[in-house]
């Protein structure tokens, strides 16, 4: 764990189903996600996610990075992100895995000032 990084965790009858985090890194604003398989295609990835991506917005992110499991892709495509370059993740055991560099754009939530023509 970094410091500064905050965990939202998903449980059902004691078990946990899956986790996200939002961090940052060198000015970097990372999240990422875990879903246990059995509770894979249920929402849980989606709204892990949703969590963080607020604290992120809440923190002033204007885009969050991902390093994207290749299991993992079309989800984090699905939420918005755009392929950067593949590459390797190093795990905490010191493995490296593989994975797609992804990033979000966090368009400014407030309203704009924007002038109707017509």
């Amino acid at each position: 764990m970094h410091k500064g990084e905050l965990f939202f965790v998903a449980c059902s009858d004691n078990r946990i189903l899956g986790f996200s985090s939002h961090r940052v890194v060198d000015g970097k604003h990372r999240t990422a996600v875990y879903v246990r398989g059995e509770a894979a295609r249920m929402g849980v990835g989606s709204a892990l996610f949703d969590v963080a991506e607020a604290e992120a917005r809440k923190r002033g992110a204007s885009e969050i990075q991902v390093d994207a499991s290749l299991a993992a892709v079309c989800f984090y495509k699905a939420k918005g992100f755009k392929e950067i370059a593949g590459g390797k993740h190093r795990l905490k055991s010191g493995a490296l895995m593989d994975c797609i560099f992804m990033n979000k754009a966090l368009p400014d939530s407030a309203p704009s000032a924007r002038r109707e023509t017509g």
